[in-house]
């Protein structure tokens, strides 16, 4: 659905009386504001995920995307550096998304300028490449800089799971695509989660990732609204400088009760937010129940649908 039918469907819903909130993800932050602000204009409550609308929503849950860029950085240099001993002469490909998609926006500059930092430091080759809007992209991009530039170390990509198959895919055609633990083993490392990393990783064709919890950042923006905004008002309802745990409930998630997080709902430009924490899932904690992939298949029976490529990879698989 593009931004023009995304609006329409939000503005319909504003007109139904039985409307008593509203939830929305919106790819363009600035073309998806004017509907938000109409509906909040009338009384209902727009939650917003993921990626923040441009002025302003009853309640925002997302992540600190620049944060999981810096970490996904970080995490690469640190594999770089227990395989080679250093950086110098190492090479790493980041894939970015849609720069318009205020959450690519943020992870393309955490993980380009914590590269940088790292580069100017040690002597590591970083390529900052657009990745695109769609896993078709990507994977078109991936191709065509993979293609010409066969001597990279790691692979880093804005998303994981669809957007990450063809960079997989790639390496795999090229004869790139070696088992973890392996001598030419190229790093393989995204922002995201998805239930085809958890295969993947534990298969050893990737590496770590940065994750975002959807599952949470979902249900924390139902609880929030039905707790303090239906029936209460669209603006100024939401208790910022709270953490308001007894209504989130980190405990159910990965970065609630094991993390020891507790974010307290802040104030922005744009209205209130929690901001769900990041981490790495990587080889050291894949086999955690409660990351948010697990969760999905358990809890919500959702299957995917990238995770069985037709892969041959080379050396020997993970024991």
């Amino acid at each position: 659905m593009d931004s023009e039918q995304l609006n329409r469907q939000i503005s319909s819903l504003a007109t139904r009386e039985e409307t008593a909130a509203i939830i929305t993800d919106p790819v363009d932050s600035e073309a998806q504001q004017s509907p938000i602000s109409n509906a909040m204009d009338d009384g209902i409550p727009v939650g917003v995920v993921d990626t923040p609308a441009s002025r302003e929503a009853t309640v925002t849950v997302a992540f600190d995307n620049y944060l999981a860029g810096e970490n996904l950085a970080d995490r690469c240099a640190e594999e770089l550096r227990n395989k080679y001993g250093s950086l110098e002469g190492t090479k790493v490909v980041y894939f970015h998304g849609f720069l318009g998609s205020f959450a690519w926006n943020q992870r393309m500059k955490g993980t380009r300028d914590r590269m940088e930092e790292i580069a100017s430091n040690s002597g590591l080759e970083f390529h900052n490449v657009e990745g695109g809007g769609s896993p078709e992209e990507f994977s078109t991009s991936a191709t065509e800089w993979l293609s010409q530039n066969q001597d990279v170390d790691a692979v880093l990509n804005a998303s994981s799971g669809g957007f990450l198959a063809g960079v997989v895919q790639t390496l795999d055609r090229q004869d790139q695509l070696y088992y973890r633990g392996n001598e030419e083993h190229i790093f393989v490392g995204a922002v995201d989660g998805y239930l085809s990393d958890v295969k993947w990783m534990n298969e050893g064709y990737i590496d770590f990732i940065s994750m975002q919890n959807p599952v949470a950042y979902g249900q924390i923006c139902v609880d929030l609204l039905d707790e303090y905004a239906i029936g209460q008002g669209a603006r100024d309802v939401i208790p910022v400088g709270e953490t308001a745990t007894d209504v989130i409930k980190p405990e159910r998630f990965y970065y609630g009760a094991e993390l020891g997080k507790e974010p307290e709902i802040e104030q922005t430009d744009y209205g209130p937010r929690y901001t769900v924490p990041t981490y790495i899932m990587g080889p050291e904690n894949v086999d955690n129940d409660m990351h948010w992939p697990k969760l999905a298949e358990s809890r919500l029976g959702m299957e995917s649908e990238t995770a069985d490529l037709d892969l041959s990879p080379q050396g020997d698989p993970l024991s």
